[in-house]
């Protein structure tokens, strides 16, 4: 399942199975929207899991159960705005 909101494209990441790797290599060979940021949403949380996951290209990863606060932060990061707090 994808879900795009306000320049935020968020998949629950199957990457080890393939689906949301193939979701994401769709939204890059868009050009209207191959620069929304992708973030993992997986339940997947070994090192390798992570790294295959960014190997991907994904922008950022989210473990669940999520952390608001961290995932907030993760989506400031992904679009390139500071995240609440951090100074401009």
């Amino acid at each position: 399942m994808c879900v795009y909101c306000k320049g935020v494209l968020r998949s629950r990441a199957r990457c080890l199975r393939g689906a949301s790797e193939r979701a994401l290599q769709h939204v890059r060979a868009d050009p209207r929207t191959r620069a929304i940021p992708v973030i993992a949403v997986t339940a997947s949380v070994m090192t390798q899991d992570r790294q295959k996951i960014m190997a991907a290209g994904f922008d950022g990863y989210q473990a669940k159960p999520i952390e608001v606060t961290q995932f907030v932060a993760a989506v400031h990061t992904a679009v390139g705005r500071p995240a609440q707090g951090d100074p401009p």
